[in-house]
């Protein structure tokens, strides 16, 4: 049974050796170029989604700063306003 197991994964690596060198018939690129294509594309994806995700977090802070502002100025004028109209 051990050497059924040890033939068996013999013959898949050397199977999949072989599908890595011989080129793909529609393409002419080997599974190895192929499989460097989609971890180089995935790469590129990952870097483009943490760009946007980088540029809608700054957006967002932005936005909630200056609603944060704009909130501390209607407070304040508000406060200004009621302490004024006690001192009266």
């Amino acid at each position: 049974m051990k050497h059924a197991v040890v033939i068996g994964t013999i013959m898949m690596t050397m199977a999949l050796s072989a599908c890595e060198k011989e080129s793909h018939p529609t393409t002419g690129a080997s599974t190895e170029q192929h499989l460097n294509k989609a971890a180089t594309q995935a790469q590129n994806d990952f870097k483009k989604t943490i760009d946007s995700v980088t540029t809608k977090t700054k957006q967002a802070t932005d936005h909630a700063a200056s609603t944060l502002d704009n909130t501390i100025d209607h407070a304040e004028e508000h406060i200004k306003k009621t302490t004024d109209d006690h001192k009266q």
